[in-house]
């Protein structure tokens, strides 16, 4: 039974350390083809801040959004967006607070999410018009002071599949937090313009499913430590 309990012990230790911040550590960065595939790799979404072209600045309906879910946001604001004009964004979470913000050019809107650990994010573009196009570039992560520059870019094309998905998992201190930042560029033909969410990105924050390396570490890290746990016993007893 002592034994039992101290590989218990060791096994919540390894599980600790793997949950600490890692300074210059790389991001695990993947494409994600379909919404299914995106839905598949979290276990919870605990926010999501939206930028879409909504009626573009309208009394109709809203740009710019954040909450649990974009199908009920907490927050709205309107915003114009230009045709083919570059706007900053910036997604934030602010632990000291519990707030989440979302500003798009000079628009900011805030949330309070009810779940804070959250792991990883994922940025996804969408376009439905021929001739139309949604772009996320120039992006980075700062990690309390730690910046880290993502090159991918994230572009969905009304001609093409009309969707773009880039993952970014299992970020250690992403919920100690952060500012996801960068520049979005929405164009579309005058002639053929698109509404509310034909044209639009999300970032959406949670949970992922850990990689099965992560869990083939910490099963190998385990045995490790009662194995010498073990050997230690049979040397001293």
């Amino acid at each position: 039974m002592k034994l039992l309990k101290n590989f218990v012990v060791f096994t919540t230790v390894i599980l600790g350390v793997n949950s600490l911040p890692l300074e210059g550590a790389s991001l695990l960065i993947t494409s994600i083809g379909t919404d299914l595939e995106l839905n598949d790799a979290f276990t919870q979404i605990d926010f999501v801040g939206e930028g879409r072209i909504g009626d573009r600045g309208g009394a109709a309906t809203f740009e710019v959004d954040i909450g649990s879910d974009t199908g009920a946001p907490a927050d709205t604001d309107q915003f114009n967006w230009p045709n083919g004009g570059s706007v900053a964004f910036a997604l934030s979470y602010d632990a000291g607070s519990n707030v989440a913000s979302l500003t798009v050019g000079t628009e900011t809107v805030s949330y309070q999410p009810l779940s804070t650990s959250f792991d990883s994010f994922a940025i996804r573009a969408r376009a439905t018009k021929a001739n139309s196009f949604a772009q996320l570039s120039n992006l980075s992560l700062d990690l309390s002071g730690n910046v880290t520059a993502i090159t991918q870019q994230v572009l969905a094309v009304g001609s093409g599949t009309g969707l773009d998905i880039l993952m970014i998992s299992n970020v250690p201190g992403l919920s100690n937090g952060f500012t996801l930042s960068g520049t979005t560029v929405f164009s579309w033909d005058p002639q053929n313009q698109p509404r509310n969410s034909q044209l639009a990105y999300q970032v959406k924050v949670g949970e992922a499913i850990p990689e099965p390396s992560t869990y083939a570490l910490l099963l190998l890290s385990s045995i490790a430590g009662l194995i010498a746990y073990r050997k230690k016993r049979i040397t001293t007893g």
